[in-house]
């Protein structure tokens, strides 16, 4: 039952992605979407930040792994790449950063 409910979400957010950018410019923008800020358009902007600096997405996967090694409520680099609010707030900051 559990993983019917998932399902829907974990496949809009990653498994419709063919690359990591991909999965990380829908998962940003998902947590930060509200009523005067569109998730298309965050998508867009996330995307475009990580595809200008190149260096942004090697911090990412650096962050996945020390995450997952480091933290016992962190088990698979999917779980922190869905769930981890401190890896979403420094990946928003990073790019916010870099629109600066």
């Amino acid at each position: 039952m559990r993983r019917l409910v998932l399902h829907p979400r974990m496949k809009k957010l990653v498994l419709e992605r063919l690359l990591l950018v991909d999965a990380i410019a829908e998962v940003l923008p998902d947590r930060l979407a509200s009523a005067d800020i569109c998730q298309p358009s965050l998508h867009a902007l996330v995307h475009v930040v990580i595809d200008d600096e190149k260096t942004i997405l090697h911090h990412i996967i650096t962050e996945l792994h020390a995450l997952k090694g480091r933290s016992t409520d962190c088990l698979k680099h999917l779980h922190g790449l869905l769930n981890m609010k401190g890896f979403h707030a420094l990946q928003i900051y990073r790019s916010a950063l870099s629109l600066w």
